[in-house]
């Protein structure tokens, strides 16, 4: 879905900039008031681009929904608090059936319903998703959650490009991390983690560095191969790391 751009969206103009000019102000500034930092959740989920990432069938789509209603409703999520706003969870992995069986399993039938879009209906990233995303902002009261389920799923087919992944991730993703900044908002995106062992634990984390450096915040959901034992860990920019013990309940 979406139209290939014709013209060439790379061509590149030359611009002069005075830095003088455009320096900040640093005495004004800490004389300013700013708005303080928005969550999604209190402490653990801050405004901007975050990654949400785990190991195949680790409870990474059903953890992504239930946090989606949670700040829907403004009810609690791990002992946190939400602030309630509007959400939009893209399951774009999933059928009507699979969404229906999970909201009822979750005991989330008869609350305060996010909106949920399903994989077909969707443009890619560069093809219109952004700007579809926008009008959403635009068009409700009180955003403040989105879901991206999965962020593989939105990423464009790519043909011979020139530079590195690094490169590439941050050109595909650049507007979407603008949009949450510029909206203080939280635009949070699915994808897994590899089943090697690191060095550094979230170099697990599949794609580039790129995609790494440009996140906000970063969420590690894992858990054993036969065990409902599992472990939330996170870490960001504007906030404390974090680690919790879960267990999922398998009814």
């Amino acid at each position: 879905i979406g139209s290939i751009p014709t013209s060439d969206s790379n061509e590149k103009t030359k611009s002069i900039v005075d830095f003088n000019s455009v320096a900040l102000d640093m005495p004004t500034l800490m004389q300013t008031e700013l708005p303080p930092m928005q969550w999604a959740v209190s402490d653990i989920l801050p405004e901007g681009f975050i990654c949400l990432a785990g190991r195949p069938k680790a409870m990474k789509s059903w953890t992504a929904l239930k946090l989606c209603y949670a700040v829907q409703n403004g009810t609690e999520f791990i002992g946190h608090p939400t602030v309630q706003g509007d959400a939009i969870y893209f399951g774009l992995e999933d059928s009507m059936r699979r969404i229906k069986e999970r909201v009822q399993k979750l005991g989330l039938v008869k609350v305060h319903q996010p909106q949920i879009i399903l994989g077909g209906e969707v443009p890619h990233l560069g093809f219109g998703f952004e700007e579809c995303l926008e009008n959403w902002i635009a068009s409700k009261d009180n955003p403040r959650l989105v879901i991206i389920d999965t962020l593989a799923r939105l990423k464009p087919r790519q043909g011979k490009q020139s530079g590195t992944a690094y490169d590439l991730d941050n050109q595909l993703l650049g507007k979407i991390q603008t949009l949450a900044v510029q909206h203080n908002l939280t635009i949070a995106f699915v994808t897994h983690l590899s089943k090697a062992s690191q060095d550094y634990s979230w170099d697990r984390i599949q794609g580039s560095v790129g995609m790494q450096g440009m996140t906000d915040a970063m969420w590690l959901l894992d858990r054993g191969d036969n065990a409902s034992n599992a472990s939330i860990v996170g870490r960001g920019r504007d906030m404390s790391d974090f680690e919790y013990a879960v267990k999922w309940n398998e009814s």
